[in-house]
Formats: C-alpha cells, structure tokens, sequence
C-alpha cells in the first residue's frame, strides 16, 4: 500500500531526475474526490510545468501520469496516483498526507 498523491497545493512532489531542476509538484487532479483538502491526482492528469534538461536549460513541459497507478482504486473513473507512481518517467516521490492510502 501507498500513500495517495494529491494535487497542486498539497506540497506533493515529483522527481524529474531533469539536471535542470530535479523536483517538481503535481498539479491536475479531482475536483470532488477529496484526501486531506486536495484534490487525487488520477491518470492523465499533469505535474507542475517545469525546465527540461538542455543547455541552457529550458523549454519547459509537462507530462500526464501515466504509469505505476492504483489497480484497484479509481476517482471520476480514472484510476488514481500514489507515491511511487510516474509522469511517464518521472516519479512521485513524497507525499505530505500519512491517513489515506491504497494499491
């Protein structure tokens, strides 16, 4: 089991591994399935618009959630995201709520 993420305004974050800044928040999720005041990040939704990793660095992008969500646990029929879950590559890495979790 782990932690549901949630979206922008809850401080969860996401590790790029971008060289260019290497950690940024989620940011798109439920508006009416609520953990903690915030709303879940569900798949398809995006992280936090952030810096890509080229000389200098920019232009920035997001990217949808996408990979290693809940199997058994979906919001507005959309399965949902938890710490361990990707934007594509890049990895929920904390998440600031301990009582709501899932698998």
């Amino acid at each position: 089991m782990a932690y549901v993420a949630r979206k922008s305004g809850s401080g969860d974050t996401v590790d790029t591994g971008h060289c260019c800044g290497t950690e940024c928040l989620t940011e798109g999720g439920s508006t009416d399935v609520i953990v903690e005041s915030y709303g879940v990040v569900r798949e398809d939704d995006y992280d936090q618009t952030h810096e890509l990793c080229t000389d200098p660095c920019g232009p920035t992008h997001q990217v949808q959630m996408s990979a290693d969500m809940s199997t058994s646990v979906k919001a507005n029929y959309k399965w949902i995201a938890m710490k361990g879950s990707k934007y594509g590559t890049e990895e929920i890495d904390d998440v600031q709520q301990t009582s709501v979790s899932a698998t």
